[in-house]
């Protein structure tokens, strides 16, 4: 069995994924959680494991293989792996990025902040 060793970071930000074969179909949804390795997104649409697809999230363009999708509520739950990144800053970088303003947010909502 696989294991995890990134640490993921929840978010909730719009997504795009476009697959690569089947005509380049578009899907719309949201990430919720990320990692340097990649991120799990909600979509409105089955996706086969093994599948690659154009992820758009933001000012960034990944490159990502499906590891899994499974069906949750009216969508589906889809694990990305990142291959590559085709634009935009490093998606690693933009990863660890969200990561800290998601922990600095939660730090201040606690009143452990540094806010105004």
């Amino acid at each position: 069995m696989e294991r995890r060793f990134e640490n993921r970071t929840e978010v909730r930000q719009a997504v795009e994924v476009t697959i690569f074969e089947a005509g380049g179909a578009q899907h719309r949804g949201f990430v919720s959680d990320l990692s340097s390795g990649g991120l799990r997104a909600v979509i409105d649409d089955r996706l086969a494991a093994g599948q690659g697809v154009a992820v758009y999230l933001e000012d960034q363009r990944m490159v990502c293989e499906v590891r899994y999708c499974h069906a949750r509520g009216e969508g589906f739950t889809v694990g990305l792996e990142l291959i590559m990144s085709t634009g935009g800053e490093d998606p690693r970088g933009f990863i660890e990025g969200i990561g800290d303003l998601e922990a600095e947010a939660r730090m201040c909502a606690t009143g452990g902040g540094n806010g105004p």
